[in-house]
């Protein structure tokens, strides 16, 4: 594959442009970050504005830009598929790799997904589009993603926003790929954690593989997965985020029709982006590591100095110079060991480096 390029476009894309290079691929990316494990891989990079101020034409522009004529494999990440009329109406140089435009508009618009999911007897925590006063909802709005838009409210001020009931429990995701013959295959189960919860921080922290999850609510999941796919017709890498109820109920929540955060926990030998080209015909065989992905937040607004040694297991590294507000992501711990004790001592090794040696130094701004 040393010869396909690939133009990869997401709010953040390290870890598709990650894996793109470590698989001979011609990259050229855009995103919201710039981070430098991202684009040192990169034959040319463009830094997105904030995504939600980004509109089709200009993603279009973005994806010529970066084409310059060039036959080009076009793959999405997280945010963009929000932006789903981008998918239409794209040069013929440019080979579309994405769920198509209705598939996404399904998906990402709440009133249509969750029909969808009552037309096919589908559970979920009940919604409404209105200002609710009876019992615990959340404020979400589905052109956001991990976590950080949810809010414990009882009212909507925007068209994209919608309310869902507060239901206790865990949540998880499990990340599949559409084979030739057009069937979901499972890769994985992952189980999500986010800041605080009970304090109302929606933030995604936490997400880590091999969940103690029983086998028939394995079972279920995979049902409602093909379920979904009979209708859909989904093609590449996808994911579905559901949850537990502390009772023991399976609800789902959202159909994520792209390449999620967790193929980053995928071995590093699977070239997993090919099946967003290619579908599949058959599976390799795969010895999943116990993975696990952690997200540091600002404190406080700060900025990266130059002198910082990232050891290994930290990526989405930001340049020097950098500038966070309060609440932002600043970098990432991708942790792949052998056994869930080797995990957890690694995590807590690199969040004490964190603290003690990574913290001190940023540069506080006032």
């Amino acid at each position: 594959m040393a010869s396909t390029l690939l133009i990869i476009i997401a709010q953040s894309a390290r870890f598709l442009i990650q894996s793109a290079a470590r698989h001979g691929y011609r990259v050229r990316a855009a995103d919201c970050f710039a981070d430098s494990d991202a684009v040192q891989h990169c034959e040319q990079f463009i830094r997105l504005g904030a995504i939600e101020t980004l509109d089709c034409q200009q993603l279009r522009d973005t994806i010529d830009h970066l084409s310059c004529g060039e036959p080009a494999y076009l793959v999405i990440g997280t945010g963009i598929e929000s932006l789903y009329q981008t998918l239409t109406d794209l040069p013929e140089h440019i080979h579309q790799t994405a769920n198509s435009a209705s598939v996404c508009s399904q998906l990402c618009q709440p009133s249509q997904w969750f029909a969808l999911l009552d037309s096919l007897q589908l559970p979920y925590p009940e919604v409404s589009y209105q200002t609710e006063t009876i019992g615990a909802w959340l404020v979400k709005d589905a052109a956001a993603w991990g976590g950080s838009h949810i809010q414990s409210e009882q009212s909507i001020s925007h068209s994209t926003q919608y309310l869902q009931r507060h239901i206790q429990g865990s949540s998880y995701s499990a990340l599949f790929v559409i084979d030739a013959d057009h069937q979901a295959r499972l890769l994985m189960f992952n189980q999500q954690i986010c800041v605080a919860e009970n304090s109302g921080d929606f933030r995604l922290q936490t997400l880590y593989n091999h969940p103690n999850l029983a086998a028939e609510l394995q079972q279920t999941v995979m049902h409602a997965i093909k379920k979904l796919q009979q209708r859909l017709n989904l093609r590449g890498l996808n994911s579905l985020d559901f949850m537990i109820s502390d009772a023991g109920q399976l609800l789902l929540l959202e159909l994520n029709p792209r390449p999620s955060a967790s193929c980053q926990l995928l071995p590093d030998s699977l070239d997993w982006l090919h099946w967003q080209i290619a579908a599949p015909k058959n599976l390799p065989d795969m010895k999943m590591s116990y993975g696990l992905l952690y997200h540091f937040f600002a404190v406080q607004a700060l900025s990266i100095p130059d002198d910082i040694d990232w050891p290994r297991d930290f990526c989405d590294i930001p340049a020097p110079g950098t500038t966070f507000a309060e609440g932002d992501p600043v970098c990432s711990l991708c942790i792949n060991a052998a056994d869930s004790a080797e995990r957890l001592k690694r995590l807590e090794q690199q969040r004490q480096f964190f603290r003690e040696k990574i913290a001190p130094s940023l540069k506080k701004l006032h």
